[in-house]
């Protein structure tokens, strides 16, 4: 399967809103960048602990 297929048939289904709990950790990252370019999914919110506050 090529990517051509794989996003044509991506435009049949509705994007699903979607969030990220860990956002700062090394796998919460990891899903941020997938979710970003995944074509059933918007990326809606993120989220982390307060002692991760701002990074």
């Amino acid at each position: 399967m090529d990517v051509t297929t794989f996003t044509e048939k991506a435009r049949d289904f509705p994007k699903k809103k979607c969030g990220v709990l860990g956002a700062t950790g090394s796998v919460g990252q990891r899903f941020i960048l997938l979710l970003a370019l995944h074509p059933h999914f918007t990326l809606h919110a993120v989220g982390a602990s307060e002692r991760s506050a701002g990074k």
